[in-house]
């Protein structure tokens, strides 16, 4: 059932509590992540929870499926066309 919650709730610590190091993976280095070190799910699926975390840090995501358990990630800002 939903419930309305103190008006005061902490996003910022969310995000700090994440399941996967979005914040490390999001400065803008090329970044491999392999199941299953890194993430458990099926790399498709993980493809699309990185593109929606990084829709939360507001950044732009270039990502590529490697190798049939790899993604090659990297965030960049809106606008950097590097």
């Amino acid at each position: 059932m939903a419930e309305i919650i103190a008006a005061g709730f902490d996003f910022d610590n969310a995000r700090k509590n994440a399941k996967y190091p979005y914040e490390d993976w999001f400065n803008g280095k090329v970044w491999k992540i392999s199941r299953p070190e890194d993430f458990q799910i099926t790399p498709k699926s993980m493809q699309i929870n990185l593109y929606a975390a990084a829709a939360r840090y507001d950044l732009r995501l270039r990502t590529k499926l490697e190798g049939g358990d790899s993604i090659i990630i990297q965030a960049v800002e809106w606008g950097d066309d590097e």
